[in-house]
């Protein structure tokens, strides 16, 4: 049975159509990369993921249950969590503070076992010496990666990565790659939208290209991005 599931689904604000008829198929324990021009609807397909938009048309299905129209909490409780471009922690509270709020809302534990995970979360991503440092003094990397442990303190079957390579350095962003391999091979299946394009293949398995809403190629990375269509649309190298 497939994790997630998009069957005919579209998306419009008015006449303005932002996604247009998608199907795709997402397996358990999969790393799906998803690339494209500004405006081609990537950030869209998460918000149709997450529940935050709702299609005009078409089904949503996750593993096996439509979610079409459930909402974003119970898809929390369901196990989909999402990672923003822009990190916005809680910048009052502590790195600890951000974590445990994923563990224990988005959870849905109590405040011991959501401890627990906090704290394994911290020690995953690397923040465990500034778990008592405040959130809105942390430097970029770290922000992105109490971002990445807030949704992850949700221990979600689903983890949505919204250009979470951004910004970073050369080594900042292979530092974040390391992180992601190992979410990835620990079993969390993960879609990415990306515009590094060198960060998102050392990690998916498979690359969705959306262009104008629409898919226009699907497959194994190296081969989608030697596509003559591809290129032109997304690189600007003419066919």
């Amino acid at each position: 049975m497939a994790l997630l599931e998009f069957r005919n689904v579209s998306f419009a604000y008015g006449a303005l159509t932002v996604t247009n008829n998608v199907s795709l198929t997402v397996a358990p324990g999969e790393a799906l990369g998803v690339i494209g021009p500004n405006g081609a609807g990537k950030s869209t397909l998460l918000d149709l993921v997450t529940g935050f938009k709702i299609p005009k048309s078409g089904t949503i299905l996750f593993e096996g249950t439509d979610i079409t129209r459930v909402s974003p909490q119970r898809r929390c409780d369901m196990g989909i969590a999402r990672s923003h471009q822009i990190p916005r922690p809680f910048g009052g509270m502590t790195v600890f503070e951000n974590v445990l709020v994923g563990a224990t809302l988005g959870g849905q534990r109590a405040e011991g076992p959501a401890t627990r995970v906090a704290l394994d979360v911290l020690e995953q991503t690397g923040l465990m010496g500034r778990a008592n440092d405040i959130a809105g003094g942390l430097r970029l990397l770290d922000r992105k990666r109490l971002e990445l442990a807030r949704a992850l303190a949700t221990q979600p079957k689903l983890l949505l990565l919204d250009e979470v390579a951004g910004g970073l350095s050369d080594m900042e962003c292979q530092t974040f790659i390391a992180l992601l391999k190992q979410i990835r091979d620990g079993g969390t299946t993960i879609i990415w939208i990306e515009h590094i394009v060198h960060a998102l293949v050392a990690v998916i398995s498979r690359l969705f290209v959306l262009d104008q809403g629409a898919e226009l190629a699907e497959g194994v990375p190296s081969e989608v991005l030697e596509s003559a269509e591809v290129r032109q649309v997304y690189l600007g190298v003419p066919a």
